[in-house]
């Protein structure tokens, strides 16, 4: 009986300390010029145009992307993260940025731009926090749950 109870006590601390899921922003990027040539793969898409004014393209969330830019003058490329403007680079050649959705950084070549972590996000519709009761160890209790509130445990 005892067994039973503590099998029950374990599997609803484990249902209710469930991990929370990594919400990646929508990225999306430009490319304002008189004439450049852009190639691009971004999950399964792969693409090369031709650009007289500007282009605009969102990239599937949670997906890398490559991006190449071939110029002939000044070509502006700016970068977007939730539809704000995050990186901007003036371009005369040709230029290639890779963004990583995991890591939620930037690379164009040279450096590596890094915009932060990627937020989590409930894995439900409620939302969840950190138990936060003290422990034996003087720190506090870093298990998830939903509506606020104490674990299992606590």
């Amino acid at each position: 009986m005892k067994k039973m109870l503590f099998a029950a006590i374990m599997l609803i601390g484990f249902i209710g300390c469930k991990k929370d899921e990594i919400e990646y922003e929508p990225a999306s990027f430009s490319v304002a010029c008189n004439n450049c040539t852009i190639s691009y793969e971004n999950a399964g898409d792969k693409a090369n145009e031709t650009v007289t004014s500007i282009l605009k393209k969102d990239l599937k969330q949670n997906t890398n992307a490559n991006i190449t830019i071939t110029s002939k003058g000044a070509t502006t490329f700016r970068f977007f993260l939730t539809y704000r403007e995050v990186y901007t680079l003036i371009i005369n050649g040709t230029q290639t940025f890779r963004y990583d959705y995991k890591t939620n950084t930037l690379h164009d070549g040279n450096n590596t731009h890094s915009f932060g972590t990627p937020t989590k996000k409930p894995s439900s519709g409620t939302s969840s926090s950190k138990c936060g009761a003290p422990t034996k160890g003087g720190g506090s209790c870093q298990r998830l749950v939903k509506g606020g509130g104490r674990c299992w445990q606590h």
